[in-house]
């Protein structure tokens, strides 16, 4: 019937592999802003999971935070979880939001989002990041921003590979442009993802370099045989 408020939902969305590898970087106990939030399924799920006290919901598109909005209202939480319309960082104050989420844009793109909003970016103790692409150009912009990588994920979703950055205030030891390229926490722990993606982007860059013998090409086949060769052999 017209009129009837519908009932509050208490069943936490279902997350994608991609999502779920995301929340578990959230702090305890902290504010979340997810940037980009799309349909505010990671605030909500974070909140009805009990992992942060409230959310801010950001997203530069009317569409996709109208819809934002209509879920967190179909779950009830909003005094909890807000949305604001802006630009990367933008609607954010510095210190309203301990720990911030961007995910599923270009990494250049998220590279000046970090630039443009420093007093925010400031007052974050935690950054997740998933860039979809350009991952090294991010790794940089962490390190020249005063933020250490303190850990790294890589998933595969069908036929793409996503990688998960997770980063605090601090310092670490300077990275090798190999650590750079590929993620010194995936590098250590011979992650099995990183290692199925490199095999099928040697496989490919090969390809290539037989048709055109470009140099670049032969550079990045020597950097993706030199990542490889860590791996121990399979047998």
């Amino acid at each position: 019937m017209l009129g009837l408020t519908p009932p509050v939902l208490s069943v936490p969305p279902v997350l994608s592999r991609r999502l779920q590898a995301l929340f578990t970087y959230i702090p305890y106990g902290r504010v979340l802003a997810d940037i980009g939030t799309d349909h505010a399924y990671l605030p909500i799920y974070a909140y009805l999971q009990g992992r942060i006290p409230a959310a801010l919901a950001c997203d530069i598109n009317p569409g996709p935070l109208e819809k934002a909005a209509q879920h967190i209202h179909r779950y009830g939480l909003g005094a909890y979880i807000q949305t604001r319309l802006g630009n990367g960082l933008a609607p954010l104050l510095p210190g309203e939001a301990q720990c911030v989420v961007i995910a599923g844009m270009g990494g250049m793109l998220m590279v000046d989002i970090l630039a443009q909003s420093l007093a925010v970016l400031a007052s974050l103790e935690r950054i997740v990041l998933q860039p979809q692409h350009d991952v090294p150009a991010v790794r940089r912009a962490l390190h020249g921003h005063g933020f250490c990588i303190t850990d790294e994920e890589m998933l595969q979703e069908g036929p793409r590979y996503y990688n998960i950055l997770c980063a605090e205030k601090g310092a670490e030891p300077p990275y090798s442009d190999a650590e750079y390229a590929f993620g010194r926490p995936l590098i250590q722990r011979k992650c099995p993802v990183l290692h199925a993606y490199s095999q099928e982007t040697l496989h490919r860059l090969q390809t290539k370099f037989a048709a055109t013998e470009a140099p670049a090409l032969g550079e990045k086949i020597a950097d993706l045989l030199q990542l490889l060769a860590v791996y121990p052999e399979e047998k």
